[in-house]
């Protein structure tokens, strides 16, 4: 039986999340739920998460009230719930026990053979990939993830195994993942992001040795992607663990090589230990995938897994939500929503898109995330789309931000331009990126819709806008 800082279902009492639509947020509270603990919580609308939730008989608040969390016994927050929020005030004031969700995550990681992925970007995919390999080799194994798989319907699921396998992703945006103690770590990469939180490049090098100093000493794993320099530098510095590296390097344990694309899908042959194996097959486009798909198949290993088990789970893998994913076609396009928001992620997106449809123009549709993050990253930003044929920038969703003078759609199209990015253009809303792609896009064309915010809604605008034209 789950237990929750050494108490029960029938002992804790009940659990509130203040913002449970959140993906995060919900995963865990449909893990509690589904464990037997009496939870409820509050967001300002109804979602996918929320729906979920609320068919298994989690109540839900809308809006955000003092009452809510009056017969509460834990208050869950992260870390985008402000100081104000009247729950919040309320939990306080009543002298509750608030908790920040990664200490719930904690306790669960605590009670399993915990495996826990970080790394600036490809949490999530390498998180679904590790759970998929598992989930195919029966282990029972339970995940918490960022996204929703689409073969569970879900983002999260319990452990039935044995062994007690739970695969969950790591946030490192506000350092909370140093909350974190599995048994095995992977960092795929680390770069300069959330720098509002970390100040500096030395913080946040900190903070990832602590995550890996976390794993057990002796007997603890850390998985690392040192075609990075920061994280095989960080793979120098660990000591009295096992570390086990990946990457395209010649000098990584598991290694790729052979490595072709057709379409959406990547093929590539496996070097581990003097031996190849053949026929890999992964439905996600992009080298940078075929680096995710390594780390998961690390993990497999040391988990003593065969090698043809891990390939043939790898296959299966039907995709996570928000990572490049067919949403429907428009105008005779194919449109893809993808969460790339950071340059890094924007480029390998773009770049993986076109190997795959050489004969293809793609379309870049970008919506910045966060306005310091723009400003931050704004001589990136400028360069990142260089390899789209159109280029699309739509107004930066804030996530509660305030705007910053300067720092906006326009101005990052006057720099694309600037640095001879062809062919881009700026749009107010989802009916002008409607009317562009109307007049821009042909039979064949892809069309990738790439951002954190709300991308992905105007992306289904234009199919189903499309759909009397067509």
């Amino acid at each position: 039986m789950l237990e929750l800082f050494g108490k029960n279902p029938n002992t804790l009492g009940l659990v509130h999340f203040i913002g449970i639509g959140g993906i995060g947020m919900s995963g865990l509270a449909e893990i509690l739920h589904d464990n037997g603990f009496k939870v409820q919580g509050s967001d300002q609308g109804e979602n996918d998460n929320v729906k979920r939730l609320q068919k298994k008989g989690v109540k839900v608040f809308y809006g955000h009230g003092k009452a809510y969390v009056e017969h509460a016994f834990r208050v869950v927050v992260s870390s985008a719930i402000p100081d104000d929020n009247p729950e919040l005030v309320a939990a306080r004031e009543l002298g509750l026990r608030v908790m920040h969700r990664s200490e719930i995550l904690a306790e669960i990681l605590r009670q399993h053979h915990g495996i826990a992925v970080a790394g600036t970007h490809g949490k999530t995919t390498t998180t679904s990939l590790i759970y998929t390999i598992l989930d195919y080799a029966k282990t029972g194994a339970g995940v918490i993830n960022g996204g929703v798989l689409y073969a569970l319907g879900s983002n999260i699921k319990a452990s039935t195994g044995p062994n007690k396998l739970m695969v969950a992703e790591a946030d490192e945006s506000d350092g909370s993942f140093t909350n974190i103690h599995p048994k095995i770590a992977v960092v795929t990469n680390m770069d300069a992001e959330h720098m509002e939180h970390y100040k500096s490049m030395d913080n946040l090098r900190q903070a990832y040795e602590n995550f890996a100093a976390n794993t057990p000493e002796g007997t603890g794993v850390l998985v690392c992607g040192i075609d990075h320099h920061e994280v095989a530098a960080l793979a120098g510095r660990v000591t009295n663990r096992k570390v086990v590296t990946y990457g395209l390097l010649p000098e990584s344990d598991i290694s790729a090589e052979g490595i072709t694309q057709k379409g959406a899908a990547m093929m590539f042959n496996v070097l581990y230990g003097g031996n190849r194996y053949e026929g890999f097959k992964l439905s996600m486009p992009g080298k940078h995938n075929v680096l995710n798909a390594l780390a998961a198949i690390s993990v497999g290993l040391q988990l003593g897994l065969e090698m043809e088990v891990i390939k043939k789970g790898l296959a299966t893998f039907r995709g996570v939500g928000r990572r490049f994913i067919r949403i429907g076609d428009a105008y005779g396009a194919m449109v893809i929503d993808d969460y790339a928001h950071h340059p890094i992620e924007i480029e390998s997106t773009i770049r993986g898109t076109k190997s795959g449809f050489p004969d293809n123009k793609v379309v870049a549709v970008i919506q910045p995330h966060r306005f310091t993050r723009l400003e931050s990253l704004m001589d990136e930003f400028a360069t990142c789309a260089a390899d789209a044929d159109v280029v699309i920038v739509t107004p930066v969703y804030a996530a509660g931000e305030r705007p910053i003078e300067n720092v906006n759609r326009e101005v990052l199209a006057q720099k694309m331009r600037a640095n001879q990015i062809q062919n881009v253009h700026v749009v107010k809303d989802h009916e002008e990126l409607n009317q562009l792609l109307k007049s821009t896009v042909s039979q064949g064309d892809v069309v990738l819709c790439m951002g954190a915010g709300n991308i992905n809604a105007w992306g289904q605008y234009v199919v189903q806008q499309s759909k009397g034209v067509e």
